[in-house]
């Protein structure tokens, strides 16, 4: 076979401008590529991959990788979410795993969050949202949506926007029954959100904890089966939403809601001063933002147990806690089924923390 008649050649020639990523990925999600051609469209990612110098672009390009895998799943073509996902791995400078991947850099310093009205959600979305007969639930509490992020010079600036519960369901409900449902613009654009681009999804802002304890064990707990999202999951340690309960404070929002989910859900407290912020995280399953935090009380794993089992007020939200060791954290989450999606990535955000200290 001559060079020129070679699909697998052709399929690489075309797609070898940066200005073809969405093309590509169209490619390998619309059509049903022979095992050459697929390999072909994939080396012309992994190029423009390597080619981009800036971890910021990349990690954004990473992020589509992982949501163009999520929906070749969602179609019943595992080769390809595994080739696009094994890509969005490699050689990554940032924090990434299938489920999860880092949204900004580490912040090596503290979080100013304000909160503003507005801007609105992207137009697009709100308009398909809009046409969609979802599930809706009682808004009980203000939540509050990521507006911006970024690094600034002494702190690592967050602005919030007041948002409902649903809002934010609804939308979650629409990406988790089609993956694709939010991943491209009328002109066929892939659809890049906040951080890694500017359009704003109608989310929560959330914190993903972890908790270390004075005795050098990682709580781990298994969320009940009553709960509404990934129920009978392994999270490490646990999540919360923000909401107007957390914000006004001394300390920033973020940690204000870790310390308050620390008490809810297992019954004690926390200085604010033991609440570390990790990074940034961004969950491909329901596209929405947060941030990791560590926390680490002065208590050992039983005394957390403890406290849990005896006076904690939503002590419901988990089956089980448990703790794994500090020191063999990777294969005390893979003796875990059922990971929360976000618990891989705060366990290497804690471990590249302690390696600093």
């Amino acid at each position: 076979m001559s060079y020129a008649s070679n699909p697998a050649t052709e399929a690489l020639g075309c797609f070898d401008n940066p200005m073809d990523r969405d093309a590509l990925l169209d490619q390998l999600l619309e059509e049903d590529p022979s095992a050459d051609v697929r390999r072909a469209f994939l080396d012309a990612l992994s190029g423009q991959l390597g080619r981009i110098g800036d971890a910021a672009e990349q990690q954004a390009f990473r992020m589509l990788l992982l949501r163009a895998a999520r929906i070749a799943k969602s179609r019943d073509r595992a080769a390809v979410a595994n080739d696009l996902t094994g890509l969005a791995m490699k050689d990554a400078s940032w924090l990434i795993t299938p489920d999860a991947l880092e949204a900004s850099g580490p912040p090596h310093m503290p979080i100013r969050a304000t909160v503003h009205d507005g801007p609105p959600i992207d137009a697009v979305i709100e308009a398909r949202l809009e046409e969609m007969s979802l599930p809706a639930s009682p808004d009980l509490e203000t939540k509050y949506r990521f507006t911006s992020l970024m690094h600034e010079r002494d702190a690592l600036a967050v602005t919030l926007a007041p948002t409902t519960w649903t809002s934010a369901r609804r939308f979650h409900t629409a990406v988790q029954r089609d993956p694709a449902w939010a991943s491209k613009l009328p002109d066929g654009r892939w659809i890049t959100p906040l951080p890694f681009g500017d359009r704003l999804l109608p989310g929560i802002a959330v914190v993903h904890a972890i908790i270390v304890t004075s005795d050098n064990e990682v709580i781990a707990a298994q969320r009940s089966a009553e709960t509404s999202y990934a129920p009978l999951h392994w999270s490490v340690s646990f999540e919360e939403q923000l909401n107007q309960k957390d914000v006004g404070h001394d300390e920033d929002a973020f940690t204000a809601a870790a310390r308050r989910g620390f008490d809810e859900e297992f019954g004690a407290e926390i200085p604010a001063r033991n609440v570390v912020p990790l990074t940034t995280v961004m969950q491909i399953d329901l596209l929405n933002l947060g941030m990791i935090m560590l926390l680490r009380p002065p208590m050992t794993a039983e005394e957390i147990r403890d406290s849990w089992q005896s006076v904690a007020k939503d002590r419901w939200e988990a089956k089980e806690v448990y703790s794994l060791p500090l020191n063999g954290l990777d294969a005390g989450i893979a003796s875990l089924s059922l990971l929360h999606p976000s618990s891989e990535l705060r366990c290497l955000a804690v471990q590249r923390w302690l390696l600093t200290q």
